[in-house]
């Protein structure tokens, strides 16, 4: 699929993870975009390392977040050379 729609955009491949409780309400819903083909052989293995990586990403942020290492502004306007002299 392209990325963006546009006829030149970058293609790529997508899969789709939900998961629910045993009523049906949705506990956890999450798209994963990869550059690798994915079929059913591999697929449930993409999921499990894109969920994995999101759960550490995040898990980090809200680690630099919480214990005021780094503000959110800071996160959306310092460049990388500058978070290293700024948090040493």
């Amino acid at each position: 699929m392209s990325l963006t729609g546009a006829p030149d955009a970058v293609r790529v491949n997508w899969a789709e993870l939900t998961l629910t409780n045993s009523p049906g309400k949705v506990v956890y819903g999450n798209a994963f975009v990869i550059n690798h083909l994915i079929t059913p052989q591999n697929v449930v293995d993409l999921v499990r390392a894109g969920r994995y990586r999101w759960k550490t990403e995040n898990e980090h942020l809200n680690t630099l977040k919480t214990k005021a290492i780094i503000s959110s502004t800071t996160l959306a306007t310092e460049t990388p050379a500058s978070l290293r002299r700024c948090c040493r």
